[in-house]
């Protein structure tokens, strides 16, 4: 049984990519690439279903909304919509991500180092 180490849910599952990655809820992902690693949030989240990023690549993470989504970090928050974006800025930051509002809002649980948000 596969499990985070970081928040404790158990059936996460995890994959390494080093491309583009369409996410899914519960699901952990270790980003490898020697360019930024560009994730989607997933269109169909559920409340408290969580997303798990650590970097591994020199490439860094980038984590891109889709319409109506907004990701948040106690008073930061990300622009609403397919323009908004919260990405790494150390090779080996991590995230993970809480579903707030079903399909739409994301606070970030935890991080290390300094985000950049759009």
């Amino acid at each position: 049984m596969a499990w985070s180490a970081i928040s404790g849910i158990q059936d996460m599952s995890w994959s390494q990519v080093t491309g583009d990655t369409a996410m899914t809820s519960q699901s952990g992902y270790i980003s490898n690439g020697g360019a930024a690693v560009t994730f989607t949030l997933p269109t169909t989240s559920g409340l408290g279903d969580e997303i798990e990023i650590i970097g591994k690549g020199a490439g860094g993470w980038d984590i891109e909304q889709g319409a109506g989504q907004t990701i948040h970090w106690g008073t930061t928050s990300s622009t609403t919509g397919a323009g908004g974006s919260v990405a790494s800025t150390i090779q080996y930051q991590c995230i993970v991500l809480r579903c707030i509002t079903a399909d739409t809002d994301w606070e970030v649980v935890t991080a290390n180092g300094t985000l950049t948000f759009v």
